[in-house]
């Protein structure tokens, strides 16, 4: 799934302004939807097997997991405009994506320039903070209806357009509750049902609809199709790909900066994500208890 939704990702990263219009898609709104529907499942799946849920030990993980290879990309931005190959304003997006507020300085209309891809990854960290805390408070019987009722009125507010939609936090954040919800529901489907959870996520790309995205992606995961395991390298990437990809497409556009997109995110994986996660596995690995949870855990955040 992440390979999946990355691939949507680059495809309109690397398109000019007017391919994507002659083509009439946003395939990004349609990836992006895809991951957040997955941390939602991934992370709630990992709290649920954790007996107690240790928060400490969670918000060092995602800070070591997610922070160093950002880190890398805040920096090669800041020195890039610094040297003016950039002369975009780059402070105010630097700014923001250390704060994990990018989405919310996109809707007051403060310049994100480079870092402006760095909205989704906002959302996802705003989540990780509030998630946890609300599995914590709420009685596990009540989680799931709350979670089921909030994605529903999340994804109606995107529909009704209800105040900054695109970058909103409430608005996305009923594709991240769906998927919180499939991993407390934990009930696994046919293989059709993921087949018709990717035609459904092609055809919100098409017709930029976020709710048909999130029941694809929602399909998908309760009905995982083998023909996607052939991308998995590509989605142990994807963290990477989605960090450097919108730079060079700002920078260089079209399909011309797809090669400088593989290459800095392969370097980001071997050299930044890997050694990272070696740690993790090392030192901050989660307590497991024995427990119902989702058993398709694959990972610790849609992304990475």
């Amino acid at each position: 799934m992440r390979g999946l939704a990355i691939l949507l990702v680059l495809i309109e990263h690397t398109a000019t302004t007017r391919e994507a219009y002659l083509l009439r898609i946003a395939p990004a709104m349609a990836g992006v939807t895809v991951f957040f529907v997955l941390s939602g499942y991934l992370i709630t799946g990992l709290l649920a097997r954790e007996q107690p849920i240790d928060l400490r030990n969670f918000y060092l993980r995602r800070a070591i997991r997610l922070g160093p290879a950002l880190l890398v990309l805040i920096a090669a931005v800041a020195l890039l405009s610094i040297l003016g190959v950039s002369q975009v304003p780059w402070l105010p997006g630097v700014v923001s994506s250390l704060f994990y507020v990018t989405n919310w300085a996109d809707v007051i209309g403060v310049p994100t320039g480079l870092l402006g891809h760095a909205w989704s990854l906002s959302i996802e960290e705003q989540f990780y903070l509030v998630w946890p805390l609300t599995m914590l408070l709420i009685p596990r019987r009540w989680l799931l209806p709350v979670a089921v009722v909030l994605a529903i009125g999340g994804c109606t507010l995107y529909v009704l357009g209800v105040g900054p939609v695109y970058y909103s936090t409430f608005t996305n954040g009923g594709a991240i509750l769906a998927g919180c919800a499939i991993a407390l529901a934990d009930r696994p489907l046919p293989r059709i049902a993921g087949l018709l959870g990717i035609a459904l996520i092609v055809v919100g790309a098409v017709i930029l609809s976020q709710t048909m995205a999130v029941v694809g992606a929602v399909l998908l995961l309760v009905g995982p199709v083998e023909a996607l395991v052939p991308i998995a390298p590509i989605g142990r990437r994807a963290y990477s790909l989605y960090l450097w990809s919108w730079p060079f497409a700002y920078l260089i556009g079209g399909v011309a900066a797809l090669p400088f997109t593989l290459v800095a995110a392969e370097l980001s994986y071997r050299f930044v994500e890997q050694p990272v996660r070696q740690r993790l596995h090392g030192r901050f690995a989660p307590h497991r208890a024995r427990v119902p949870g989702p058993r398709l855990i694959a990972g610790e955040q849609a992304t990475g």
